[in-house]
């Protein structure tokens, strides 16, 4: 999964595998690893929740709930993402922007494995 922070609006962006994996398990996380302790690991989890979207924030740790019909119909469907406005419990707003993550058109291979088609690739080839 790859994170982007930008002010107050987070950016989630998936490969094929991990589109996969949340629609079979509920659930994808990305860590960053500052050291081997908990403490020292930046965690990013995205989960299948409830009725409404929720980001908490516990330390080092980040968790976003989409509701289930909304992540169903996206990991199900050639939606390539969606976008919400999220209050926090301490009244601020961040939004929250979750999409497919389509190979990049410089033609980085690494960052590419398991991304999904670039439809804007397949354009100009034909």
């Amino acid at each position: 999964m790859k994170v982007r922070i930008s002010g107050n609006k987070l950016r989630l962006r998936l490969k094929q595998f991990e589109v996969a994996a949340f629609r079979e398990t509920g659930m994808v996380t990305e860590k960053m690893l500052f050291g081997p302790e908990v403490q020292q690991q930046l965690q990013f989890v995205l989960k299948k929740g409830d009725n409404k979207f929720v980001i908490e924030q516990s330390g080092t740790l980040i968790q976003v709930y989409v509701p289930a019909t909304v992540a169903d119909r996206w990991t199900s469907t050639d939606d390539v993402g969606f976008e919400e406005a999220i209050t926090t419990n301490h009244r601020s707003e961040i939004v929250l922007l979750v999409e497919k993550d389509f190979e990049c058109v410089d033609g980085n291979k690494e960052d590419n494995v398991g991304a999904y088609p670039n439809p804007r690739m397949s354009e100009s080839a034909s």
